[in-house]
């Protein structure tokens, strides 16, 4: 004996009306089966980041399959706010109808209330709003505080028109916050890192890239961290005694960028010594790096995955014998380091047995080179009328 059960959940989305029909069978001895027009109908999760979340609470008499299918069907009316690519007002009001839905849901039954509020948390954990830099008013950015709760990532990058008032503003209302981008920022200060890194004390994550009034001092400001990611790249007045400073408060450091700073040999030294659970150490345009740097990323980093040397221009090829020891990088870039030649690519190729990714300049020939056992990219030549139009670009 079977029962067929048809559910229908109505909500008013993004102005239109939505209709989630799940169709199921029972059978009678306990066992399931989904009909097959309910399979070719299933909707693919695409912005929610855990698929495998408690479906059990729904209907609990049910086969985890059935409740399984049944969250397929409502999860795309949530996930995380992405605003690259919509107008900010529209999506403010996008927002507000995934909060209807939600409400919504938790009408159906006591279960279902009982799942909204479990897990109302992972229905906005990520903003983003990279890029906001036209479309978006300091009055916009304060009507985010609402979600502030359950949001976990924020990304600000690039976003010219937020003032330091209203980032504080946004911080006041993110406690939950594990990851913050400031990246391209001119409103960074010693005094909004301070109260940023008091008000979000569960900040693992910071990208401060490209904020070219950062300097050494700043780092102090956000001391109290527990940061595991920290991106400095292309901070232009980060220099030895900064080294000096992450070395001696961030330990459990996993990723490390400093690309584009003035940092040497003697920065490098001091952060492995001090930071040994790295695994991805960015330091491409590092002018003054040597094989010395190598070689205390090889003995000090015994987990380092990903290594960036590009445009390192005092390697050569001693530098990346010493790299051997390296046994668990699987991403390595040395273009535009043009003192290492084809011997080195070969010795890296054989040496490095967990390596998959392999960036070199496009002038080395690959005639000699074992290409079978990784994934050679060859970067090509910029001209000057490229990097003009890239710097056009970025300014």
């Amino acid at each position: 004996t079977s029962c067929f059960i048809s559910s229908v959940f109505f909500s008013s989305f993004d102005d239109t009306f939505v209709v989630v029909t799940v169709f199921f069978t029972v059978i009678a001895n306990g066992s399931s089966s989904t009909s097959s027009s309910s399979l070719t109908h299933q909707t693919k999760i695409t912005n929610f980041e855990d698929e495998e979340i408690l479906p059990s609470l729904l209907f609990p008499q049910l086969p985890e399959k059935i409740n399984n299918l049944i969250v397929r069907h409502l999860l795309p009316h949530f996930g995380n706010l992405d605003f690259c690519s919509f107008d900010f007002e529209h999506s403010l009001k996008k927002i507000a109808a995934r909060q209807s839905f939600g409400k919504n849901l938790s009408l159906v039954s006591k279960s279902w209330s009982a799942y909204v509020r479990q897990h109302s948390s992972t229905f906005f954990s990520r903003i983003t709003l990279r890029n906001q830099s036209s479309t978006a008013t300091n009055l916009q950015y304060r009507s985010l505080v609402k979600f502030g709760s359950h949001v976990l990532i924020l990304d600000l990058a690039s976003c010219s028109n937020l003032s330091e008032s209203s980032l504080l503003s946004i911080s006041d209302y993110f406690p939950r916050l594990n990851t913050i981008s400031i990246e391209d920022s001119s409103i960074i200060s010693p005094q909004m890192l301070f109260c940023l890194s008091t008000k979000c004390p569960y900040i693992t994550s910071l990208s401060l890239a490209h904020c070219r009034d950062i300097n050494d001092s700043f780092i102090e400001c956000f001391k109290t961290l527990k940061l595991k990611c920290l991106d400095l790249s292309f901070c232009l007045n980060i220099t030895n005694t900064g080294a000096e400073a992450i070395a001696a408060y961030f330990p459990d450091l996993i990723s490390l960028s400093l690309s584009g700073t003035r940092v040497t040999d003697t920065g490098i030294v001091q952060i492995v010594d001090c930071c040994p659970k790295l695994e991805n150490v960015l330091l491409s345009k590092c002018k003054h790096i040597s094989r010395i740097s190598t070689t205390a990323l090889s003995e000090k980093c015994p987990n380092l995955a990903q290594l960036c040397l590009a445009y390192c221009d005092n390697l050569s090829n001693n530098a990346m014998e010493v790299l051997k020891t390296s046994q668990k990088i699987t991403h390595l870039d040395i273009s535009r380091c043009h003192q290492i030649t084809e011997k080195s690519i070969i010795f890296l190729v054989n040496e490095l047995t967990s390596l998959k990714l392999l960036r070199i300049d496009s002038s080395i020939s690959l005639k000699s080179i074992p290409t079978h056992k990784l994934h050679l990219v060859q970067q090509p030549e910029r001209t000057e009328n490229h990097i003009e139009n890239l710097n056009q670009q970025r300014k």
